[in-house]
């Protein structure tokens, strides 16, 4: 399975640790940046700093443990890997966006994340618990899940209401499947 980041959550997430730690009074990361990033200013030329900065940014999202929350997830919530080729983590504005989809063919998940969320791991945790239960169901056969992009021919309206509804239901049962766990 192959993760891919959205560069510029893995950036943001990366900053606001870097500055999390300065105001606590550790500088270490802040110095160990920078020392990185003056090479690239140094060494590369400009076409060619904006991928050396997503892979410094890349480098340090893994080396400050950001990733192994996404990936521990996964292997917790019994979903069936084998047919997940691609895991694709993207940036959510806001709480309304933030979630976790399958894609129409079952080979891709992507789930977005305010960067918020990762300043808060264990309740980055059970957030990605509860979400990767929702894909795991979504790829499981007996769940009988079947893309469509419209319920029946009703109301936009009408189909929102029965949408939240069915996702209250869900929502409850993956909880209580993860409490009884």
């Amino acid at each position: 399975m192959k993760f891919q980041y959205a560069p510029e959550l893995v950036e943001e997430v990366v900053f606001q640790e870097i500055q999390r730690r300065a105001e606590k009074g550790d500088l270490r990361l802040f110095r160990e940046y920078h020392q990185f990033a003056d090479g690239i200013y140094d060494d590369r030329p400009g076409n060619q700093r904006e991928a050396a900065f997503d892979q410094l940014h890349k480098e340090f999202f893994v080396k400050l443990g950001f990733g192994n929350f996404i990936y521990q997830a996964i292997a917790e919530s019994h979903l069936q890997t084998d047919k997940v080729e691609q895991v694709f983590v993207g940036k959510a504005l806001s709480q309304k966006e933030e979630g976790a989809d399958v894609s129409k063919d079952g080979r891709g998940i992507g789930i977005k994340l305010r960067t918020e969320r990762f300043f808060d791991l264990p309740t980055l945790q059970r957030y990605l618990r509860h979400e990767f239960m929702h894909i795991a169901d979504l790829l499981d056969e007996a769940f009988g899940y079947e893309y469509h992009t419209r319920l029946s021919p009703v109301s936009p309206t009408e189909e929102n209401i029965i949408r939240e509804r069915y996702r209250l239901l869900w929502d409850i049962s993956i909880d209580s499947r993860i409490l009884r766990s």
